[in-house]
């Protein structure tokens, strides 16, 4: 047997016993580890939430305030504000960084060091499954570098600049990680369970 990640558990305790639902916090054999990542992502994922809800309040004023005026304001205008300035620059890189921090928090640093990892597409734990190990990789630094901070510059300055820089910093944070290797974990050996001792 090996550790698993916490959503594993969860569901293995969950099918198990139906009746008992425990939080992530209380999963047996899981260790949360303070990560300087996962503070970044909290507080990047803050700021595009800010950064959402000032436009929507300026744009809600703007439209209610034209409603009133003798010229009708142009709905193309309106509907290339929220799909463009909303949608692509604010919302598509909330979603993406709340996947990745998702990802870094569900999926231990072991768990994808030691993952043999296999092309699988239906399997949930494996391949590119939703809760696989392969999402949570070090590799996935040089995209996040490259397209969520480099790119996020040009991305009309999303979360008051807050989200490129970031995302810069979290991604040079776990590419570091990825090539360094503190721990020394080795690919396909997972660790054991510790057995009490009586």
């Amino acid at each position: 047997m090996a550790i698993l990640q916490p959503n594993r558990i969860y569901d293995a305790i969950v099918k198990g016993d139906r009746s008992y639902t425990p939080r992530f916090r209380d999963l047996p054999c899981v260790s949360w580890k303070p990560s300087p990542r996962a503070a970044i992502y909290a507080f990047v994922v803050l700021a595009l939430v800010v950064d959402i809800f000032e436009p929507v309040t300026h744009a809600s004023i703007a439209i209610h305030t034209l409603n009133k005026a003798s010229q009708p304001y142009e709905a193309r205008g309106v509907a290339l504000f929220f799909g463009v300035v909303l949608g692509f620059g604010k919302i598509a890189p909330l979603v993406l960084v709340a996947l990745v921090w998702r990802f870094h928090r569900a999926i231990p640093e072991f768990v994808w060091r030691t993952y043999a990892f296999k092309c699988v597409l239906c399997r949930k734990w494996e391949g590119f499954g939703f809760y696989s190990p392969m999402w949570a990789h070090g590799a996935w630094s040089i995209i996040e570098i490259i397209f969520l901070g480099g790119f996020g510059l040009i991305w009309l300055g999303a979360g008051y600049w807050i989200f490129p820089f970031g995302m810069l910093i979290a991604g040079t944070y776990r590419l570091g990680i990825w090539v360094v290797n503190p721990d020394g974990y080795k690919r396909g050996v997972q660790l054991p369970i510790p057995v009490p001792h009586l």
